[in-house]
């Protein structure tokens, strides 16, 4: 492969995991009962779908 054909498999790559990242945090605070600790995690889940849209 090129190096572009491996930059842009790398960020496809990056782009799945920010997305995958953002559903766990959100299902994580789906499930959780702590207040705190949900919040953190929606705001884990916020970032990651602002690095995804980035």
């Amino acid at each position: 492969m090129t190096d572009a054909h491996d930059a842009i498999a790398r960020y496809r790559k990056n782009l799945q995991d920010e997305i995958d990242s953002a559903a766990l945090y959100r299902g994580l605070a789906e499930a959780e009962r702590s207040p705190k600790l949900r919040e953190v995690f929606l705001r884990l889940a916020a970032m990651e779908e602002e690095h995804a849209r980035f």
